[in-house]
Protein backbone atom coordinates (compact mmCIF):
# COMPACT_ATOMS: atom_id res chain seq x y z
CA UNK A 1 0.00 0.00 0.00
CA UNK A 2 1.57 3.54 -0.61
CA UNK A 3 0.85 5.88 1.79
CA UNK A 4 -1.66 8.70 0.97
CA UNK A 5 -0.54 12.36 1.74
CA UNK A 6 -0.78 13.28 5.17
CA UNK A 7 -4.37 14.67 6.36
CA UNK A 8 -5.97 16.89 7.48
CA UNK A 9 -6.92 18.01 4.04
CA UNK A 10 -8.59 21.26 3.54
CA UNK A 11 -9.97 23.01 0.41
CA UNK A 12 -9.21 26.37 -0.92
CA UNK A 13 -12.24 27.31 -3.14
CA UNK A 14 -10.74 30.77 -4.80
CA UNK A 15 -8.01 28.42 -6.30
CA UNK A 16 -10.02 25.20 -6.75
CA UNK A 17 -7.18 23.52 -4.66
CA UNK A 18 -7.24 20.68 -2.04
CA UNK A 19 -4.66 20.61 0.08
CA UNK A 20 -2.52 18.77 3.17
CA UNK A 21 -3.07 20.98 6.26
CA UNK A 22 0.41 19.97 7.94
CA UNK A 23 2.84 19.79 4.50
CA UNK A 24 0.78 22.64 2.27
CA UNK A 25 0.88 19.78 -0.93
CA UNK A 26 -1.14 20.02 -3.40
CA UNK A 27 -3.79 16.73 -3.39
CA UNK A 28 -6.37 17.52 -6.30
CA UNK A 29 -7.22 20.28 -8.38
CA UNK A 30 -11.13 20.12 -8.58
CA UNK A 31 -12.25 22.59 -11.28
CA UNK A 32 -11.65 23.32 -14.89
CA UNK A 33 -12.66 27.03 -16.10
CA UNK A 34 -14.70 27.65 -18.18
CA UNK A 35 -16.66 24.52 -18.01
CA UNK A 36 -20.22 25.02 -16.43
CA UNK A 37 -20.37 21.56 -15.19
CA UNK A 38 -17.42 21.40 -13.13
CA UNK A 39 -17.95 24.96 -12.04
CA UNK A 40 -20.79 23.75 -10.31
CA UNK A 41 -20.00 20.72 -8.86
CA UNK A 42 -16.40 21.56 -7.94
CA UNK A 43 -16.91 22.68 -4.43
CA UNK A 44 -18.79 19.15 -3.67
CA UNK A 45 -16.45 17.09 -5.09
CA UNK A 46 -13.26 19.38 -3.52
CA UNK A 47 -15.40 18.91 0.34
CA UNK A 48 -15.47 14.90 -0.55
CA UNK A 49 -12.00 14.90 -1.23
CA UNK A 50 -10.42 16.70 1.78
CA UNK A 51 -13.21 14.82 3.99
CA UNK A 52 -10.88 11.59 2.52
CA UNK A 53 -8.48 11.15 5.31
CA UNK A 54 -10.72 11.75 8.01
CA UNK A 55 -13.52 8.96 6.61
CA UNK A 56 -11.09 6.67 6.33
CA UNK A 57 -10.20 7.07 9.59
CA UNK A 58 -13.51 6.86 11.26
CA UNK A 59 -14.18 3.52 8.88
CA UNK A 60 -11.33 2.07 10.11
CA UNK A 61 -12.21 2.74 14.18
CA UNK A 62 -15.51 1.65 13.11
CA UNK A 63 -14.56 -1.81 11.80
CA UNK A 64 -12.26 -2.33 15.07
CA UNK A 65 -15.00 -0.76 17.61
CA UNK A 66 -17.47 -3.36 16.06
CA UNK A 67 -15.33 -6.02 15.69
CA UNK A 68 -14.53 -5.99 19.78
CA UNK A 69 -18.10 -5.39 20.43
CA UNK A 70 -18.65 -8.73 18.44
CA UNK A 71 -16.20 -10.79 20.28
CA UNK A 72 -17.87 -13.42 21.77
CA UNK A 73 -21.24 -13.01 20.67
CA UNK A 74 -23.24 -15.90 18.84
CA UNK A 75 -25.48 -15.34 16.31
CA UNK A 76 -28.57 -17.61 16.27
CA UNK A 77 -28.47 -18.95 12.57
CA UNK A 78 -24.27 -18.59 11.73
CA UNK A 79 -22.49 -19.40 15.01
CA UNK A 80 -19.83 -17.50 17.04
CA UNK A 81 -18.62 -14.49 15.62
CA UNK A 82 -14.94 -14.99 14.84
CA UNK A 83 -13.21 -11.45 14.71
CA UNK A 84 -11.66 -10.23 11.41
CA UNK A 85 -14.30 -12.25 10.03
CA UNK A 86 -17.98 -11.26 9.45
CA UNK A 87 -21.18 -13.76 9.23
CA UNK A 88 -23.21 -12.47 5.95
CA UNK A 89 -26.56 -11.88 8.64
CA UNK A 90 -24.64 -9.27 11.27
CA UNK A 91 -25.57 -6.27 9.23
CA UNK A 92 -25.92 -2.77 10.26
CA UNK A 93 -28.97 -0.45 9.04
CA UNK A 94 -29.47 -0.16 5.11
CA UNK A 95 -28.27 -3.90 5.28
CA UNK A 96 -24.34 -3.23 4.88
CA UNK A 97 -21.99 -5.58 6.84
CA UNK A 98 -18.51 -4.74 7.99
CA UNK A 99 -17.55 -6.90 5.45
CA UNK A 100 -18.53 -3.81 2.84
CA UNK A 101 -16.33 -1.11 5.37
CA UNK A 102 -13.35 -3.48 5.01
CA UNK A 103 -13.88 -3.43 1.34
CA UNK A 104 -14.09 0.15 1.46
CA UNK A 105 -11.37 0.36 3.50
CA UNK A 106 -8.93 -2.28 1.22
CA UNK A 107 -10.12 0.01 -1.74
CA UNK A 108 -8.84 3.27 -0.43
CA UNK A 109 -5.81 1.56 0.70
CA UNK A 110 -5.11 0.03 -2.91
CA UNK A 111 -5.15 -3.38 -1.49
CA UNK A 112 -8.04 -4.68 -4.34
Amino acid sequence: MSKHTPGPWAYAPDISRVYSVPTNELVASVAIAGNPACETAWPADARLIAAAPELLALTKAFVTQMEDALDGLTHPQTGPFVKGFTNVEIKADGGLTLDDARAAIAKAEART
